[in-house]
């Protein structure tokens, strides 16, 4: 009996280095895009609960993300960690959007909240300037992330089941 092979590959530690340089992170769009990128390798969030996040739902003095039930695909509430350094990057959106009088951490270029296919495109343009062979697009971060997870020992695969929701 054939047993099914996953297509989706998570992207090796070389590729993830070359993706990071990709975006101009002396504009807005190339930091918050480099900001997304290490948002999903700490915490395995999707792109849909990501561009949907409020100033509210970080808490950058503990490093938490409040994945509100609304926005979950699951429709249950979850918090996930974040580090230090994905506190220092989402701090200065942060700051940026209060400035702005904006709800949304991650604002599109021209104001207003990000749109999903708009990253997904980013992330597959990054990929292929950084010259990626394989798929690039934030769902492929997020396994990246769950591999990476199960491998360092940090957690066993019952406790990334609850982070990734």
């Amino acid at each position: 009996m054939k047993t099914p092979e996953d297509t989706i590959k998570p992207l090796s530690d070389s590729d993830v280095k070359k993706m990071l340089n990709a975006p101009d992170k002396s504009t807005y769009a190339g930091y918050r895009d480099f900001t997304l990128m290490i948002l999903f390798l700490d915490c395995g969030i999707r792109v849909g609960e990501a561009i949907n996040l409020k100033i509210n739902d970080i808490d950058l003095k503990i490093g938490l993300v409040n994945v509100r039930a609304e926005n979950a695909k699951s429709r249950v509430f979850r918090q996930l960690p974040i580090s230090k350094k994905t506190c220092k990057l989402l701090k200065q959106l942060v700051q940026i959007a209060k400035d702005n009088n904006f709800d949304y951490i991650f604002q599109s270029s021209l104001g207003g909240k990000l749109n999903k296919d708009i990253v997904i495109h980013n992330f597959i343009k990054y990929g292929r300037t950084a010259g990626i062979k394989v798929r690039c697009t934030p769902h492929i971060w997020r396994h990246t992330f769950a591999t990476n997870f199960v491998k360092s020992g940090l957690g066993d695969i019952f406790t990334l089941q609850r982070i990734l929701g």
